[in-house]
Parts: C-alpha cells; sequence; structure tokens
C-alpha cells in the first residue's frame, strides 16, 4: 500500500527493502502542475498548531525480516490551518503512564500547514485527497535479541500500551492499536526491550497528502 503524506518535516527514513505485511513506501506530494507543494511565507504564515488543536491516529503498518512498522498521523481538527512545530518527543508508555521504551526525538521542518477540521484516518488507509497531515513513522526490531540464549527477544519483549508525544506547549497520547484486522499480530508496535529503531541521519517527521 503506498504511504499518503503532505510536506516532509525532517530528512530521510530508512526502511526495510525486505519489509513486507502491510509496509508502504512513502511518496512526495506534487501539485497538479508537478511540483513540490511550497511552505508558507511571511505574508500566508499561519500560526504554530497548540496541543489542543491536534489529534492522534495510530496505524499498524506490519512487520518484516525481525522488524515492526507504524505511523502516527497527526491532524489539525481546529477550524483553521495551522503549522506543526518541534521537536516532537516519541516515548512508549503502560497503562499507569509510565515510561515502557527509549524516548526518541524527531525535529521538525516547517513546510505547509496542516488542513483544518481534518478527520481520522481509517486503519488501513491514507488521509483523504488534498487534506495535509502529519506522519510520524514508528520502526523498531522485534524479533532478535543476541544477549538471549536462543537469539531471540521472547522474555524482553515489550508491547507499549500508549504512545505519548511531548510537543511544544503540552503532550498527546494515543493508543498503542490499530486494530487491523489484515495484520492482527502487529496491531499494536513490537519492541525488544523497549528499544525504538533511529533512521540516519536523523529522525524523520514527513507530512504527506494523496
Amino acid at each position: 500500500m503506498g504511504r499518503v503524506l503532505v510536506v516532509v518535516l525532517a530528512a530521510l527514513m530508512l526502511l526495510s527493502p525486505a519489509c513486507t505485511s502491510g509496509s508502504r513506501t512513502p511518496e512526495p506530494y506534487l501539485t497538479q502542475t508537478g511540483s513540490p507543494l511550497a511552505a508558507p511565507t511571511e505574508i500566508n504564515r499561519p500560526p504554530a498548531c497548540t496541543v489542543a488543536e491536534l489529534a492522534l491516529d495510530y496505524q499498524g503498518d506490519g512487520a518484516g525480516a525481525g522488524s515492526d512498522f507504524g505511523t502516527i498521523w497527526i491532524r489539525d481538527v481546529a477550524a483553521q490551518p495551522c503549522l506543526l512545530r518541534g521537536p516532537v518527543e516519541l516515548t512508549g508508555i503502560d497503562r499507569a503512564g509510565k515510561a515502557v521504551t527509549y524516548t526518541v526525538t524527531y525535529p521538525v521542518h516547517e513546510g505547509p500547514a496542516l488542513s483544518p477540521k481534518a478527520v481520522r484516518v481509517p486503519i488501513g488507509t491514507t488521509p483523504a485527497p488534498g487534506k495535509v497531515v502529519g506522519a510520524l513513522l514508528l520502526s523498531a526490531e522485534y524479533r532478535d535479541d543476541p544477549s538471549s540464549l536462543n537469539g531471540l527477544c521472547e522474555q524482553n519483549r515489550v508491547v507499549p500500551a500508549h504512545w505519548r508525544l511531548s510537543l511544544p506547549g503540552g503532550a498527546l497520547i494515543v493508543a498503542n492499536s490499530s486494530h487491523d484486522p489484515a495484520f492482527p499480530a502487529y496491531s499494536s508496535l513490537l519492541t525488544c526491550r523497549g528499544e525504538l529503531n533511529t533512521p540516519s541521519p536523523i529522525i524523520v517527521l514527513e507530512l504527506w497528502v494523496k
């Protein structure tokens, strides 16, 4: 399934070419003329998004080669467009709110504003055509554990109940579950010892559109 997004907020996301089972390859958004979507100018620059204006949806993206993948869609639910600001810190937490994974940081590079009144992204789909939403890409190695006797991460597997996104001005929480019947084993992102992958050179936050 091709991954559809609107605005790139950082540099490069390296996903294993061997991943299958629902993993998606992002495609850059182009206007009808074939030119990239332009960042706002000083004249038409919308205000920065506040935490109260944003909502999150988690979507499992399947697994492959011992790694699990997911996406957190970041939507503007207010009546006006807004610019997503960073950095954004991501931490997996349990039901009591205790951190169970490492915290990773996603720098945010300015791009087009998020579309206002963006509706929830249904599981197994992408945002509605023409809607600018954010996509925070997740991946974690869950299968292998060199420190275990059999080389598998069976005793040290960590599955967060929720993801906490800390943004300037506050935090948002979304369940680590996509309820995806097509890939039930990977509806929640699996990790080994709570470790999350950090793509080179920096973790990427992207905004895409269909």
